[in-house]
């Protein structure tokens, strides 16, 4: 089961990108003091779900290489 991590800081499209920790084959991962940790999940959806509880207001989106089940562009 992956360990999923948010970028505080959202894109140009407004989205805050979730990765799968220490599978992402970009290894694009924000910088330490802008990842959130969203724990453990069974897949992208539910990380994504958790995120939404955390932040509400905020908008997500699955990273192209590691979340791209969850990737909407």
């Amino acid at each position: 089961m992956p360990q999923y991590i948010v970028n505080k800081n959202p894109d140009n499209k407004g989205l805050h990108e979730v990765h799968a920790l220490n599978s992402c084959v970009s290894h694009n991962y924000p910088n330490t003091s802008n990842q959130v940790d969203l724990g453990f999940h069974i897949n992208c959806y539910l990380a994504i779900a958790y995120a939404k509880v955390l932040y509400p207001s905020s908008k997500f989106d699955g990273c192209f290489y590691c979340a791209n089940d969850c990737h909407t562009g």
